[in-house]
């Protein structure tokens, strides 16, 4: 492996700890440093790893067009289907934070469609889609639905 995608991951593994605590402009710094290291490495899956997380990060701030972008350019670079579909899913997280119903519902289909495509789908990615499902129910009036997608999302993590 070489300097520049040990240091990416490295930089990536800090983003996490702050996005995860809260500190989202040092997380969305370090996830800076790690998209350029991770572009300088050639590496997409940790390019497409530090696109999504940013995009994330920017759409908690309310940077929802560059977040948008982020979650594209991540769509573009993903390795696989597990994180194919967690790029979808970083669009659709943009969509629900915009109140886009329709748009995050398409979104989360995508990837659920991509995941359909391989033998080893993650169980965090799809607990994170019935997550981000829960909370479209939840906003639109529809407790009982939100409830049955969070116990998914529980029994998935678990």
């Amino acid at each position: 492996m070489s300097v520049p995608a040990e240091a990416a991951r490295l930089y990536l593994l800090h983003a996490r700890y702050a996005a995860g605590t809260g500190q989202f402009g040092l997380a969305r710094g370090w996830l800076k440093n790690a998209g350029t290291l991770a572009a300088r490495s050639k590496d997409r899956w940790l390019c497409s790893q530090a696109l999504r997380r940013l995009a994330q990060v920017q759409a908690q701030i309310g940077e929802f067009r560059e977040a948008r972008a982020l979650a594209k350019k991540a769509l573009a670079q993903a390795v696989g289907e597990n994180q194919e579909a967690l790029a979808h899913l970083a669009r659709a997280h943009v969509d629900v934070l915009e109140d886009e119903i329709e748009a995050a519902l398409a979104a989360i289909e995508a990837a659920l469609a991509v995941l359909k495509k391989t033998s080893d789908p993650r169980a965090g990615v799809l607990a994170y889609a019935e997550l981000l499902r829960a909370r479209i129910w939840r906003s639109t009036g529809l407790p009982e639905r939100a409830l049955l997608a969070v116990q998914r999302a529980l029994h998935l993590a678990r």
